[in-house]
């Protein structure tokens, strides 16, 4: 955790975090990769702070950041997928996948970023990782960029709807955020 919030407020210029980039995204593969279900978890975490980080600098030369992007989609998309995987891992690894869809848009094509939105909408399902799932559509509804998803959010709506009569009250709220962003 202590990465992570480092990471979002460091004060290093452009220069810096290129300088960085490779040695975290190698961290990121190996802590992914790790047996201790925290280390992955905060990994991932940590890749979506970087994702918005990256998207965030002006300056950020485009190649670099596509690199970046691609490479952290990789490792997240690898974990995303997965179903038996330890609930704090998959949680980490829904909202940093959402993360990556409302802040790469452009950079990952329009596949990659559809097929987010439809394993999201199969999360949806899933009474565990429900709040993950509300959280992350609620990133991507909430973005600067302009996304195509008019679409898959239709088909999510009745859903997300549906959880606003839930009895838990942050999936309410959850679910509330999202429809109204």
């Amino acid at each position: 955790m202590w990465i992570r919030d480092r990471l979002i407020r460091t004060s290093l210029s452009v220069d810096g975090y290129i300088a960085y980039l490779k040695q975290l995204l190698d961290v990121f593969t190996i802590a992914i990769k790790e047996d201790y279900f925290k280390l992955p978890a905060e990994a991932l975490k940590t890749a979506g702070a970087l994702v918005k980080l990256l998207m965030k600098e002006e300056d950020m030369p485009l190649a670099e950041a596509k690199g970046a992007l691609k490479t952290i989609y990789d490792m997240c998309n690898a974990v995303f997928k997965l179903a038996d995987v330890d609930q704090e891992i998959k949680q980490a690894a829904i909202y940093t996948m959402g993360i990556i869809a409302a802040h790469a848009h452009g950079i990952l094509d329009a596949k990659k970023i559809e097929d987010i939105l439809t394993t999201l909408h199969d999360r949806l399902n899933q009474e565990a990782i429900r709040l993950s799932t509300i959280k992350a559509f609620h990133a991507i509804v909430t973005s600067s960029k302009k996304l195509p998803i008019e679409k898959k959010l239709a088909e999510c709506l009745p859903e997300i709807v549906q959880m606003t009569h839930k009895i838990a009250r942050q999936v309410k709220v959850a679910g509330l955020d999202t429809l109204l962003g």
